[in-house]
């Protein structure tokens, strides 16, 4: 993926389909299944954030406080700096290959034949004015490889330890932060250069319109 400073002109192919999970929010239709979205954008590098907004927010479990949500926009930054879409604002902490995925149940998620497995730590918080679940209906993410190649999250993704609130587990409340991990499998020795996220849970945005992109350095 092509990276520059100051201005950065940008093309990625999000290939997204939508799994249907047991409370994801809204129905959707067959057509809106599988979806190829080709988004051209050229934007300014966006400002990211201190890690303060992260470690000053409250867990979802806590009570918060109503925000006014941002204009979104679609940026490229860093693993491990922080960036806003559709009213919540992100940050991948972690972006690695793995030998296994712990799960609430059953055995952990380990690599098949042929491929290796990748995990992406993120988190978030809501920017916004009421509660969203931005990873219900599929993981709102593509891992992205340095032949533009798009890979969606693996299916039980939900189920890896950790995930409850932001992904089918309950809203994230306004002023409240909640992390997710998800799983990727991706052929054998494939060199990854990010991962794209947006908020899903966007009433006009759940196929990732407006997305960012966070690089691996």
């Amino acid at each position: 993926m092509r990276r520059d400073l100051g201005m950065k002109s940008a093309t990625l192919i999000l290939l997204v389909g939508c799994t249907v999970v047991v409370g994801c929010g809204g129905a959707r239709t067959e057509a809106d299944a599988e979806k190829v979205v080709t988004v051209t954008a050229t934007v300014a590098a966006q400002p990211t954030t201190t890690d303060d907004e992260f470690e000053d927010a409250p867990d979802s479990s806590d009570t918060g406080e109503t925000t006014t949500a941002p204009t979104s926009g679609t940026a490229e930054v860093t693993v491990g700096e922080s960036a806003e879409d559709d009213g919540v604002l992100f940050k991948v902490t972690r972006l690695a290959e793995v030998e296994e995925l712990p799960r609430s149940y059953n055995s952990p998620i380990r690599p098949r034949k042929g491929t290796d497995l990748w995990a992406a730590v993120i988190a978030m918080k809501n920017q916004g004015s009421t509660g969203v679940d931005p990873m219900c209906g599929g993981g709102s993410a593509v891992l992205i490889d340095t032949d533009q190649r798009n890979f969606e999250p693996i299916t039980d993704s939900i189920s890896i330890k950790g995930n409850n609130a932001g992904f089918c587990g309950g809203n994230i409340q306004p002023g409240f932060k909640a992390t997710v991990t998800l799983g990727f499998y991706v052929p054998k020795e494939t060199e990854i250069a990010g991962i794209a996220v947006w908020n899903g849970d966007s009433e006009d945005d759940f196929f990732g319109d407006t997305y960012v992109v966070f690089a691996l350095a």
